[in-house]
C-alpha cells in the first residue's frame, strides 16, 4: 500500500472544501426547521451551559466545589442523560460565543454550528485520507460526492449528534491508520476515539471493525512453536499503540467530559447503556407498511440507502463495493496477487469495505430497536463514497485501454465527467431542499414515487416552521396551535428567535386549538383524521408540497 506525502497544497484543498461547506450551510440554516430531537438538545444545551457560567462564577467567589454537589450536577445535567454530554456542550458553549457574546446569530444558529464545523471536518479528513492513501482525484470527488448527499446535506445544519459520530468515527479509523506507522498517532488515537465515545454511542462498532483489520493484516504473525520439552506455544502479533490508547483514553475521556455521570459513575454508566440496548421504537414506512416494532425487513436499510443517495453516487459505490469484495475473495482463495498485490493493500481495502458495510449491516439485525432514518448509518457513507471514488478511477483506466486514442484527452475527460458527477447531487439539494428528508432518487421515481409506495418522507416534525408565516399572519390573538410532530421546546424556540409570534399557544391536541399543522408521517397518520373529527373540516388551508406529495399540512377549525 502505497502512502503519499501530504504537502501544503493537500491541507488548502481540504480546508478550502470544508470552509466553503460551512460558509453554505451557514448561509441557509435559516431555511431548515428544527427537527424534533433539536428541541431537546435546545433545552440541554442551554442548562449544561448554565452549569459552566454557574462554576465559573463559583471559582470567582472561591467556592468551587459547591458546583459538583450531586443535586447540583442533577440539576443541570439530569435532562436528556441518555446520551453523553460533549455535543450538548459544545451546542451550548457555541451558543454562549455567538448569540450571546459577539451577538452574530440568533438562538438556534449558534447552537447549530457545532453541527455545521463537523460536516466541515468530515470533508477535510475524508480529502486528506484518500489523498494520503490514493491520490488527490479520488480525494476531490470521494469527498464532494459526501457533501452533495441530499440527505447528508440536510442533517450537517442540525444541532444533532449523526454528522458529528460520522466524523468522529471516520477520524478514529483514519488515526488508527496512521498509528501503525505513528507514535504520536497511536497516542491521538485513543484521545479522539474518547471523544467519539463522548459524540454518541456508535463508537462502540469502531474497535470490533480495527480489531478485524489487524488481525487480517498481522495473520501471518500467529505462529505455533515446537518447545523442547515437547510441547507447544503460540506467538501473537503485537499489540498496536492505537488499541491500548484506546482501552486507556476512551473510558478516562468519557467519564471526564460528562458531568452527570461523577455521582454514580457505574450505575449512571449502566442506565446509559439500558438505555439503548432496549431504545424505544420509532414508526417506520416500508412499502405501505408501518413497523413500529422489530424486525423491520433485513432489506430495508439497503434498498433505503439504494434510493436516498443520487443515482450516479450509488451505482459507482455499490459497483466498488462488489468489485472490491470480489476481487478481495479471488485473491484469498487463489493466494495470487492481482488486484491488490501486498497483504497490506488487501488489509486496507478490507478495512474500507468493513466501515462502509458494518454500520448498514447492524441496522438490518432482526433485534436492532426500529429507528429507520437513514442519519443512522451515516458512518458508513464516506468509505462508500471513496469506493464510488475509486470505481470511478477504474472506469476512466478501463475506457482509455479500450480506447488509447482518448488517452491524450483524459485529463478533458476527468475536468467533464467529475464535474457531472458531483452536479447530480447539487441537483438532488436544489430540487429538495430545504426539506432534505424527502429526497428519493430516480431509481423510486422521486418523491412522488416514493409517496405512491408510502415510503417515509417525513419525520422529526420540522416542516411546520413553513407554516409558520400562513399562521403568525391568519390566525386571532392567542390562539392555540397543534403543532403534531413538533415538539415543545421547538416550538418555543420559533418564539424565542421570532419565528413565531408570542401569543400563538402550544396544544397538545387537535380538541383543543383552532388550527393544526399535520406532518404526514403514516405511523401518526390518525391524529390527521382526528383532526378532521374535531375541525369538522377536510379540507387544508395550505400546505408545503413536493411533486405534489404532501409534507405537512395546516387546517383551521370551521367552528369551536
Amino acid at each position: 500500500m502505497n502512502r503519499n506525502a501530504l504537502t501544503k497544497k493537500d491541507y488548502l484543498i481540504a480546508s478550502t472544501i470544508a470552509i466553503l461547506y460551512i460558509i453554505i450551510l451557514l448561509a441557509t440554516s435559516k431555511e431548515i426547521g428544527f427537527v424534533r430531537d433539536e428541541g431537546y438538545y435546545f433545552k440541554a444545551a442551554e442548562l449544561y451551559n448554565g452549569w459552566f457560567v454557574e462554576l465559573w462564577e463559583n471559582i470567582k467567589k472561591g467556592r468551587p466545589l459547591a458546583s459538583f454537589t450531586k443535586a447540583n450536577i442533577d440539576r443541570y445535567f439530569s435532562y436528556n442523560h441518555e446520551h453523553p454530554a460533549l455535543m450538548k456542550e459544545l451546542f451550548g458553549f457555541s451558543w454562549q460565543l455567538f448569540t450571546n457574546t459577539l451577538k452574530l446569530t440568533n438562538n438556534s444558529t449558534g447552537f447549530r454550528i457545532p453541527g455545521m464545523l463537523s460536516a466541515g471536518l468530515l470533508l477535510f479528513l475524508m480529502y486528506l485520507f484518500a489523498a494520503e492513501f490514493f491520490n488527490r482525484r479520488i480525494a476531490i470527488l470521494s469527498t464532494l460526492m459526501m457533501a452533495v448527499i441530499p440527505r447528508f446535506w440536510f442533517h450537517s445544519h442540525l444541532a444533532c449528534f449523526d454528522v458529528p459520530i460520522t466524523a468522529m468515527w471516520f477520524f478514529t479509523v483514519y488515526a488508527f491508520v496512521k498509528s501503525l506507522y505513528s507514535f504520536k498517532w497511536g497516542i491521538l488515537t485513543g484521545i479522539i476515539f474518547g471523544f467519539a465515545l463522548a459524540t454518541k454511542h456508535n463508537a462502540y462498532f469502531v474497535p470490533p471493525i480495527l480489531l478485524i483489520y489487524i488481525l487480517y493484516l498481522r495473520h501471518n504473525e500467529f505462529k505455533f512453536h515446537k518447545e523442547p520439552n515437547g510441547g507447544m506455544s503460540l506467538s501473537i502479533p503485537t499489540i498496536p499503540i492505537g488499541f491500548l490508547s484506546m482501552l486507556i483514553f476512551g473510558p478516562i475521556i468519557l467519564i471526564a467530559h460528562w458531568p452527570y455521570l461523577w455521582p454514580d459513575i457505574f450505575a449512571r454508566l449502566g442506565t446509559y447503556f439500558n438505555f439503548h440496548l432496549h431504545h424505544e421504537h420509532y414508526p417506520v414506512s416500508y412499502f405501505n407498511v408501518t413497523y413500529d416494532r422489530p424486525p423491520l425487513p433485513i432489506s430495508y436499510p439497503y434498498f433505503k440507502t439504494m434510493v436516498t443517495v443520487p443515482a450516479v453516487i450509488w451505482t459507482l459505490g455499490a459497483i466498488g463495493s462488489f468489485r472490491a469484495t470480489f476481487w478481495l475473495i479471488v485473491q484469498w482463495i487463489k493466494k495470487t496477487p492481482q488486484i491488490y498485490s501486498t497483504l497490506e493493500s488487501r488489509a486496507f481495502m478490507l478495512l474500507i469495505l468493513l466501515n462502509a458495510f458494518i454500520p448498514i449491516f447492524i441496522i438490518s439485525l432482526p433485534s436492532v430497536p426500529i429507528f429507520g432514518g437513514v442519519k443512522h448509518w451515516f458512518p458508513a457513507m464516506p468509505y462508500f463514497c471513496l469506493l464510488g471514488a475509486l470505481e470511478f478511477e477504474t472506469l476512466l483506466k478501463f475506457v482509455m485501454a479500450m480506447k488509447p486514442s482518448l488517452i491524450r484527452f483524459s485529463r478533458q475527460i476527468q475536468y467533464v465527467t467529475i464535474p457531472l458527477i458531483i452536479f447530480t447531487g447539487i441537483l438532488g439539494i436544489i430540487y429538495i431542499h430545504p426539506i432534505g428528508t424527502g429526497f428519493y432518487n430516480e431509481f423510486i421515481r422521486g418523491t412522488r414515487g416514493a409517496a405512491d409506495i408510502e415510503m417515509q418522507r417525513k419525520f422529526w416534525g420540522f416542516a411546520g416552521y413553513y407554516e409558520l408565516d400562513f399562521l403568525n399572519k391568519n390566525l386571532p390573538p392567542n390562539s392555540s396551535v397543534y403543532f403534531h410532530r413538533t415538539n415543545y421546546d421547538s416550538y418555543r424556540m420559533y418564539q424565542r428567535d421570532g419565528f413565531l409570534r408570542r401569543d400563538i399557544n402550544y396544544a397538545g391536541d387537535p380538541e383543543n386549538a383552532i388550527a393544526a399543522t399535520i406532518h404526514f408521517q403514516k405511523g401518526y397518520m390518525k391524529d390527521l383524521y382526528k383532526t378532521w373529527r374535531s375541525f369538522e373540516n377536510r379540507i387544508a388551508r395550505r400546505g408545503v408540497y413536493i411533486d405534489e406529495a404532501p409534507m405537512v399540512q395546516t387546517y383551521i377549525r370551521t367552528k369551536k
